[in-house]
């Protein structure tokens, strides 16, 4: 594990990418046509995020009963688990729960500047890189801004107080740009109680 800078971290992971990436397509084409969170998107000036994204309160990626799934779930349990420690110094024992989406970019889409549940106290964000080289993720903290390279297979986590990220447009057309996304927020600060949505961690 490498701590880019407080609160923020990386490492890589040993999920089986062509399993998963097989995955994240059958779980693409089972939620590209669900209704998207246009009023977030569109008044947030994010017209250019991918449907999978604008429709990420839609579903959640760790509800799939599919290959890599069960992998997957236990791989962003483990490390944040292992990041809360080394942020906080100990393990909270709060009551967390977890949301998971898809953001599969086609060519010219792209993230601008955004922050996850940035108020809300023992919240997370993270992300897992399934198809994204070569690109970055940008983040902006309050005096600085740090570039982190995306590489598959791996996972990125921070706290989400304090900060806020972007991707650029991707490039390419003979490829899609695949991360599964999730936040992690302990449930006294969940206003979002829709069913089947959020699962504990």
């Amino acid at each position: 594990m490498q701590e880019i800078t407080n609160g923020l971290f990386l490492k890589q992971t040993n999920l089986n990418l062509l399993s998963l990436r097989e995955t994240s397509n059958i779980i693409y084409d089972k939620i590209k046509l669900l209704p998207l969170d246009s009023k977030w998107y569109n008044n947030d000036g994010q017209p250019n995020a991918p449907n999978t994204t604008k429709s990420f309160n839609q579903y959640n990626v760790l509800t799939f009963p599919l290959p890599q799934i069960h992998e997957l779930y236990t791989e962003i349990k483990n490390f944040f688990y292992l990041c809360e420690k080394q942020y906080y110094g100990f393990n909270l024992k709060c009551n967390y729960f977890v949301q998971a989406w898809l953001n599969v970019y086609k060519k010219g889409q792209f993230i601008d500047w955004h922050s996850h549940n940035y108020n809300v106290a023992r919240a997370w964000h993270g992300f897992i890189c399934v198809s994204t080289a070569p690109s970055e993720t940008i983040y902006r903290f309050t005096d600085t801004i740090i570039s982190v390279p995306s590489y598959d297979n791996q996972i990125v986590l921070g706290i989400s107080e304090n900060n806020q990220h972007k991707t650029n447009p991707w490039p390419y057309e003979d490829r899609d740009r695949i991360t599964i996304a999730f936040d992690i927020i302990d449930r006294i600060g969940l206003k979002d109680v829709s069913p089947n949505h959020w699962i504990p961690i």
